[in-house]
C-alpha cells in the first residue's frame, strides 16, 4: 500500500473511532508522516531490525514522531 493511501486512511481512522490507531511504518521516513496524519502508536519493525544500527533508526524514528507533537516541520 502506498504511503499516501495509508496517510489517508490512518487520518480518517484517527478522525472516526475512539479506538488507537496503530499504523505501520515501512520506512523511518514514514514514522512522523502517519503520526501527522493521526496514528497513535507507530510500529516500525524491519525499518529498525534492517537498519545496520536499529538504535540510530529507533531514535530518528522518535525524532521525527516528536517533530511531529510539537507542530516543527
Amino acid at each position: 500500500m502506498s504511503l499516501a493511501l495509508l496517510t489517508e486512511r490512518v487520518a480518517w481512522w484517527a478522525e472516526i473511532f475512539e479506538t488507537p490507531c496503530v499504523a505501520f511504518a515501512e520506512t523511518i521516513e514514514a514514522a512522523g508522516t502517519l503520526a501527522d496524519a493521526g496514528a497513535d502508536f507507530v510500529a516500525l519493525g524491519d525499518a529498525v531490525w534492517a537498519s545496520a544500527s536499529p538504535a540510530a533508526a529507533v531514535r530518528e524514528a522518535q525524532a521525527r514522531i516528536t517533530r511531529v507533537g510539537a507542530g516543527v516541520p
